[in-house]
């Protein structure tokens, strides 16, 4: 099980000081302050393979779950949900991004931009400024004709290149509000993209919809609902802070979520709703967020 534990990436994403040669560090193992006895020069050493500890110091030794629970001074559970993360987030990486035969992007049939005045005027029932939204989203709609009609079309964009997008029924009337482009459309399949992902620095708020994402703005991320999947949270890797913002229905949900972000960012955080979803916030609401949050 051990085997395949990346211990580097590991100790770089949880700020834990660490040594590959130098004083007190042999060959084949990684050398760290050991959390039992308060040693201040790398007296416990790590094998690379076995990924056993031993302090030469205090004497403690055992296996990697003993040791994360020590370091991190969280649960058993929580250790093991570690190993299996780290265990798993080289094979993660190679399958991100996944390419698609075609080099670009097919958008629906029908599109205009600017917004048609119906478009605008659903934005703007929905309390959003549809130039801003034009100006920041590149958002088009659809009219009467096409698979996507009477939708708003979304570009999703990952490293700041069209790889995909979304349409947003305005008629309240479809059986799908949201409409994903179909894979042998996309460059990326949308379930393997983050939307607004190209905003984040060290910090982002991960919502549900990309309409949450609008209010919140920049270092705001969508998954699409409710269900995630494993090249998501991929990209949340290696982030300082990461805040969970699900809508007031979805506690469980958010729950899973933060539970599953957590081996891969330094600190994660459930913020409740009382009701709604981030979408409905007002324009101080969102600006107080911000300001707490320090995005």
């Amino acid at each position: 099980m051990n085997k395949t534990f990346d211990l580097v990436r590991f100790l770089d994403d949880k700020s834990i000081p660490y040594y590959t040669e130098g004083k007190n560090v042999s060959a084949g193992w990684i050398g760290i302050q050991c959390p039992f006895c308060g040693d201040s020069s790398n007296h416990l050493g790590i094998h690379e393979y076995s990924k056993s500890f031993s302090c030469f110091r205090c004497g403690e030794t055992g296996g990697l779950l003993k040791l994360i629970r020590k370091l991190l001074n969280c649960s058993h559970n929580a250790a093991e949900s570690l190993v299996r993360a780290y265990q798993d987030i080289n094979s993660l990486q190679t399958a991100l991004p996944l390419k698609q035969t075609s080099d670009s992007i097919t958008l629906p049939t029908g599109l205009k931009q600017p917004l048609p005045e119906m478009h605008r005027k659903y934005l703007e029932k929905r309390n959003y400024d549809p130039s801003q939204i034009e100006k920041m989203y590149g958002v088009g709609g659809c009219g009467f004709v096409g698979d996507f009609k009477f939708r708003l079309i979304i570009p999703v964009y990952q490293q700041y290149e069209l790889v995909s997008f979304l349409g947003r029924d305005i008629t309240g009337r479809a059986d799908l509000r949201y409409k994903a482009a179909p894979i042998s459309k996309s460059k990326i399949p949308l379930k393997h993209t983050l939307y607004n992902i190209d905003t984040v620095k060290d910090e982002a708020v991960v919502v549900e919809g990309v309409m949450d994402a609008w209010r919140i703005g920049r270092g705001a991320v969508a998954t699409y609902g409710t269900k995630y999947t494993k090249e998501q949270l991929c990209l949340l890797n290696g982030l300082k802070r990461v805040f969970v913002m699900l809508d007031s229905d979805a506690e469980m949900q958010a729950n899973k979520l933060a539970h599953d972000i957590a081996p891969f960012v330094r600190s994660v955080e459930i913020l409740k709703l009382s009701k709604g979803d981030p979408g409905d916030l007002s324009e101080s609401e969102v600006y107080d967020l911000r300001k707490d949050l320090r995005l």
